[in-house]
């Protein structure tokens, strides 16, 4: 579900982020051919100040886009490092209860990790 609606997020990031860029390289292409024409028609301003404008906004999108995938993997290693802690409690808890051995709490983590690490690439791939 997380994935899901990580992948939207990026999706509309994606989108906006490229609808920006190529119309910054329309600006820019327009600008290049204007070189050509006559002096007197001519709007240098006009044409830096629609490529500032446009410019801007690819940078915004862009440090959004930032910000989101700084705390996605924030989230993501504040709920995995939690996870792991979690486990480790409760394996300690069942260690005095039931008086396993190193080799039993080991096998357990190795599972339990192994566990965590495949679903972690199931869902990294859907």
């Amino acid at each position: 579900m997380v994935t899901r609606i990580s992948a939207n997020f990026l999706d509309s990031f994606a989108v906006t982020y490229q609808k920006h860029k190529a119309e910054l390289s329309n600006i820019g292409t327009e600008s290049l051919s204007n070189i050509r024409t006559v002096k007197a028609f001519a709007n240098e301003e006009e044409n830096s100040l629609r490529f500032a404008l446009q410019n801007q906004h690819v940078f915004e999108n862009g440090r959004a886009r930032s910000y989101f995938w700084a705390f996605f993997f924030m989230g993501f290693g504040f709920f995995a490092r939690g996870g792991d802690l979690a486990i480790i409690y409760i394996i300690c808890l069942k260690y005095l209860d039931y008086g396993l051995s190193i080799g039993e709490v080991t096998a357990i983590l190795m599972y339990v990790r192994t566990i965590m690490s495949n679903v972690g690439a199931i869902t990294n791939n859907i």
